[in-house]
């Protein structure tokens, strides 16, 4: 699998799409692979721990365990 530690988009940037176009890339990318994707959130610039896990979870991530959430590979035909 692959670790995500960090998308940061500069404040200025934001609600823009840019973080959602690169992760959807990312994403894209360990499906067709199948590769599992994990990830540790950092919390920046404003942003808290918990807004960051509710948008990673609209992309598919869960807990794994404490501080380190999981992403499986999907079906491309799926999605």
């Amino acid at each position: 699998g692959l670790l995500l530690t960090r998308i940061n988009v500069p404040v200025r940037h934001r609600g823009q799409g840019h973080a959602r176009t690169l992760l959807a890339r990312v994403l894209a990318d360990a499906d067709r692979e199948c590769v599992m994707l994990w990830l540790q959130i950092s919390p920046s610039d404003g942003l808290t721990y918990r807004q960051l896990a509710s948008w990673y979870g609209r992309h598919g991530f869960f807990e794994h365990e404490e501080g380190l959430y999981q992403r499986l590979p999907q079906d491309p035909r799926r999605i």
